[in-house]
C-alpha cells in the first residue's frame, strides 16, 4: 500500500509537470494572447496603408479596441492621421479617408471657406459630407467637407489647386456661393 501511494505521488508530480510544460507551450499563446495588425515600418502622417506595411503580432490582453486580422481590408487604402510607430498596436482613430488627407505633394490642400464668402449653405454640412459649390445657377465645383464650426458658418474642404483657383477668383471679383450637400 505504500509503495502504491509513492507511485501514484510520481506520477501525479509527473503529470502537473506535463501539464506547465503543455500549458507553457501551447495553451497560453491559445488562451491568453491575441493576433493584432500592427506595421512593419514607422508610418509618418500621411501615409497610405498598403497590404506589404501590414503584419501580425500575438499580443496579451489585446482589447476589443485593437485592430485584429478581420481588420485588414478595412485598413489598407486608408491614410495614417498621425506618426504610427512600427509593432504597435492599430486603432481605427489613427486613419481616415485618403480623401482628407492634405500636402503639397499630393496637390491636395485644405481651404477654409469663410462666412463672407458663402450665400447660403446647409446648417447640417458635417466632415465626411461633400460640399457642392454653386454660384449664378451655374455648379462651379464639389469637395469632402474636412471641418467645420460649432455654429455651421464656416468649414475646410480639401481641393486641389485648380479647385482653389477657381474658387478663389469667384471669391476675388466678389461672388458669393450657394453650397449644397451630397453625401
Amino acid at each position: 500500500m505504500d509503495r502504491g501511494r509513492r507511485l501514484f505521488g510520481v506520477l501525479l508530480i509527473a503529470l502537473s509537470v506535463l501539464l506547465l510544460i503543455s500549458w507553457e507551450r501551447w495553451g497560453r499563446s491559445r488562451f491568453v494572447y491575441d493576433d493584432v495588425l500592427v506595421l512593419r515600418e514607422n508610418v509618418q502622417k500621411g501615409s497610405v496603408i498598403t497590404e506589404r506595411m501590414l503584419t501580425t503580432m500575438r499580443m496579451e490582453h489585446a482589447g476589443r479596441e485593437v485592430l485584429g486580422p478581420a481588420d485588414r481590408k478595412w485598413l489598407i487604402g486608408k491614410a495614417s492621421s498621425q506618426f504610427v510607430h512600427s509593432r504597435a498596436p492599430l486603432y481605427r482613430p489613427y486613419f481616415e479617408k485618403n480623401e482628407y488627407i492634405t500636402g503639397r505633394n499630393l496637390d491636395r490642400y485644405t481651404l477654409k471657406i469663410p462666412e463672407n464668402w458663402v450665400e447660403s449653405s446647409p446648417f447640417s454640412l458635417r466632415r465626411g459630407d461633400r460640399a457642392i459649390f454653386w454660384s449664378g445657377g451655374t455648379r462651379i465645383t464639389s469637395a469632402p467637407v474636412a471641418a467645420t464650426d460649432e455654429q455651421g458658418k464656416t468649414f475646410e474642404v480639401v481641393v486641389s489647386r485648380e479647385q482653389t483657383a477657381r474658387l478663389g477668383r469667384l471669391a476675388e471679383t466678389g461672388g458669393k456661393f450657394v453650397i449644397s450637400r451630397s453625401r
